[in-house]
């Protein structure tokens, strides 16, 4: 059986909408990843991070790549 973080976004908390994964190997929705490092940005005047991890997005790509491995 699938985990519940494995089926939704950690933001949206509803299913993925055109899924991305970023280079420390978390998912969400695209809009809603790009939405949370903008306003975080902003807000904080600091790097882009995961909202998950706190660990610096340098990395968004699709669902199934391997991002970050051979950048």
């Amino acid at each position: 059986m699938a985990n519940k973080e494995d089926i939704n976004c950690p933001i949206y908390r509803n299913g993925f909408m055109v899924p991305v994964l970023t280079n420390c190997h978390h998912r969400f929705c695209g809009k809603c990843i790009l939405v949370w490092l903008t306003q975080t940005n902003i807000a904080e005047a600091s790097s882009l991070t995961c909202p998950n991890c706190r660990a610096s997005v340098t990395h968004l790509g699709p669902v199934g790549d391997v991002v970050g491995e051979n950048s």
